[in-house]
């Protein structure tokens, strides 16, 4: 898909309500644009150009893919993004409590930090790195996501650290 595409209203189907976080919802939808239904997941945000201006630049497997937004009214935005079905890190950890092997636990270790790098060499922070944050594909791939406090790294800017 192209990644500046527009959608309308209805060339969605809604699903079932699948994340809540502090300024938005997100819903499971199928695009029915493309002649076959394609799942994807919808955050309903209120004027957040950035977090698309980020999500459509990046190509990145560690990086919820973007598939583009509709904006069904002047302040409401609807981000349409790759589904991650089997939800975020937080709640699958909180499923499975000591489940996770510990090989698996490297693996995403090394895709989180991965998905960070990947940030960083565009010169991009995050500033909200949380298991909330991390999606698992259906790949059992982990995948950033929640670019909406994203922001550009501006390198004039002196950054402090701080020793005990």
């Amino acid at each position: 898909m192209d990644s500046s595409t527009i959608y309308q209203e209805s060339e969605l189907r809604y699903g079932k309500k699948i994340g809540k976080g502090s300024f938005s919802d997100v819903f499971e939808v199928e695009i029915l644009r493309h002649g076959k239904p394609i799942k994807a997941a919808l955050k309903q945000v209120f004027n957040n150009a950035r977090e698309i201006k980020y999500l459509s630049q990046f190509r990145s497997k560690y990086i919820i893919g973007y598939y583009g937004y509709c904006s069904p009214t002047p302040v409401a935005t609807h981000i349409l993004m790759e589904l991650a079905p089997h939800g975020d890190l937080q709640k699958y950890l909180e499923k499975f409590p000591g489940q996770l092997p510990i090989p698996k636990r490297w693996s995403w270790i090394i895709q989180a930090l991965k998905g960070i790098e990947y940030l960083h060499d565009r010169d991009i922070v995050h500033r909200d790195i949380k298991s909330p944050n991390y999606l698992i594909g259906a790949d059992l791939i982990l995948k950033l996501a929640d670019f909406g406090l994203a922001r550009d790294l501006d390198r004039g800017i002196p950054i402090c650290i701080y020793k005990d």
